[in-house]
């Protein structure tokens, strides 16, 4: 659960939000959109700040629309992680194979236009 203080989503600078936030941020909860703007989103991985370079993240996933949910350090008292800001920023390219088999996955519905 997060706190809630601010849900706002700020485009592009992933890298530079992480640098601003410098040692606050613990955290990083890494979403792909499944498809070209279809408004559904796959849940990808938690990375910790120093693996979120847009190379390293377009080498390990591909292209595609992301969000990049940045979290401080854990609240014990209200059992949660502090919520920090939203990113949002586009890679160009297809998605990698690690990518794919996380799409593919029972329970997960493929995307057609990646497949078609």
């Amino acid at each position: 659960m997060t706190s809630g203080v601010r849900r706002e989503s700020f485009p592009g600078d992933l890298e530079g939000t992480l640098w601003s936030y410098r040692s606050r941020a613990n955290v990083v909860a890494l979403w792909r959109q499944r498809a070209s703007r279809s408004g559904r989103w796959i849940y990808l991985a938690r990375l910790s700040p120093s693996e979120c370079a847009l190379t390293l993240i377009r080498d390990r996933f591909g292209g595609g629309y992301y969000r990049a949910k940045i979290y401080g350090a854990w609240n014990s008292g209200l059992r949660y992680e502090v919520y920090l800001k939203q990113v949002s920023f586009a890679i160009a390219g297809p998605p990698t194979s690690e990518t794919r088999s996380r799409i593919q996955r029972p329970g997960v519905s493929r995307a057609r236009s990646w497949y078609s």
